[in-house]
């Protein structure tokens, strides 16, 4: 995930999702073998 948001840097939203996408699936992957679709939903306030 992105560091520089915690010091607040500005979100690349695009870029955002995709470290979602690949972080929750490897995690899930490794722990039930399977490979779901994953739909992440980023809401800028």
């Amino acid at each position: 995930m992105d560091d520089g948001l915690l010091h607040g840097g500005f979100a690349n939203l695009d870029q955002m999702k995709q470290d979602v996408v690949e972080a929750t699936t490897k995690f899930l992957l490794q722990k039930t073998a399977k490979r779901p679709v994953i739909i992440p939903v980023i809401i800028s306030v």
